[in-house]
């Protein structure tokens, strides 16, 4: 009886969290905004892992790659957690310079 009950529980539990794992799942999908951000004052591989460090503590970013050649960091986030000016913000008072890229303004002008 005893372990008839301790197998219920385990299966209860497991069902619990593949469930809430597949919600989670769902809802992520439909919420990400991917910017690229300018960063002014990256000068070495130290530079980069700082970013990183500082991108990694804000809270809603799913996913962030810094380039240091580029002097930029491609950023995905979760627009209901976090706007694109706090991720700017962030960095008010460090020695890099955070801007969100301009993308999208080229007009196709020239093909008419």
């Amino acid at each position: 009886m005893k372990q008839l009950l301790i197998l219920a529980t385990l299966l209860v539990f497991g069902l619990t969290a593949t469930i809430s794992a597949q919600s989670k799942t769902k809802s992520d999908e439909t919420k990400v905004e991917t910017k690229t951000y300018s960063i002014k004052g990256m000068t070495c591989q130290g530079c980069v892992s700082s970013v990183e460090s500082k991108l990694g503590r804000i809270y809603g970013l799913q996913k962030y790659e810094v380039d240091l050649e580029k002097g930029e960091a491609v950023v995905e986030f979760d627009p209901e957690k976090v706007k694109s000016d706090d991720i700017e913000k962030e960095f008010e008072g460090t020695p890099y310079k955070v801007s969100l890229k301009e993308t999208g303004t080229e007009t196709n002008e020239q093909e008419e």
